[in-house]
């Protein structure tokens, strides 16, 4: 016995729906579900100590303005090559060259959408000379409005 499917729409919807079930089932991706939109805002304040060099502490204050997150990463570059990461609190800091990478702990990894909460962190920096600021900081890859002060 053979189904007959009226002009094939039938057919086709369902081909259309098992090929939408496979491509959602391959790439990790359900209709209808996107990413949190992230939205921040930092305030990047330093204070050093040695005139022509030494080093500096930073604190780093970051507003979620956006959707809620879960598990953050903070990233930045510093400007001169003299600038370098020794240490941090209130997340995981690590450094390559001049990158930044700054990650939650267990305790700061939400953070509520709309400003609901915001999370300050910080580091010991080594310097040889000037400090700039980093020119930009992001925050899971989004850009964060930024202020700087000193």
């Amino acid at each position: 016995c053979r189904m007959r499917f009226p002009h094939g729409r039938l057919r086709r919807s369902a081909v259309l729906v098992a090929v939408m079930a496979a491509a959602a089932a391959t790439t990790g991706l359900v209709p209808g579900t996107a990413d949190a939109a992230v939205s921040c805002g930092v305030t990047y304040a330093t204070s050093q100590w040695g005139e022509d060099g030494g080093g500096f502490t930073a604190s780093v204050d970051v507003a979620n303005t956006g959707d809620h997150i879960a598990g953050w990463t903070l990233t930045f570059t510093f400007p001169a090559v003299t600038e370098s990461l020794n240490s941090g609190w209130n997340a995981n800091w690590t450094s390559s060259g001049q990158n930044v990478h700054a990650t939650n702990v267990n305790w700061n990894a939400n953070l509520a959408p709309n400003g609901g909460n915001s999370i300050s962190i910080g580091f010991v920096g080594n310097e040889t000379g000037a400090y700039p600021s980093p020119a930009a900081i992001s925050l899971n890859g989004t850009v964060c409005t930024t202020t700087y002060s000193s």
